[in-house]
């Protein structure tokens, strides 16, 4: 079941927001779920330097696979972006406060031309 509620999302844009991490947005390529394994490859991915609060510019990170336990998170729909075509879905972790938002292709997207390195 939520396999399927990911699958429209394909071609979309995921945004990570992590307190030890940093903030992340990038093209989702595929997204995988086995068991306890929640697997979302993206096909470029940018780390928003200067977050919090804003970021004041996007770099190419090399990290291309984001792995979660998509137990350890709640999934809540958080409805459409400004000129979106599509819903957005949410997941918070109980754990490690990270959020991730997945935006539907044709969303709101971060320009690939405006990350520094790709």
């Amino acid at each position: 079941m939520m396999l399927r509620l990911f699958a429209g999302f394909k071609s979309g844009q995921a945004e990570i927001q992590s307190r030890e991490e940093g903030l992340y947005r990038g093209e989702i390529e595929s997204i995988i779920l086995e068991e306890d394994r929640l697997t979302i490859r993206f096909a470029w991915l940018a780390k928003g330097e200067g977050w919090p609060p804003l970021p004041i510019k996007w770099v190419k990170a090399d990290l291309l696979e984001y792995v979660v336990n998509p137990a350890a998170y709640d999934l809540s729909n958080i409805g459409p972006s400004l000129g979106s075509a599509g819903d957005r879905l949410k997941l918070s972790s109980r754990i490690s406060e990270d959020i991730i938002i997945f935006f539907p292709p044709g969303g709101r997207k971060l320009d690939k031309s405006k990350v520094e390195g790709l």
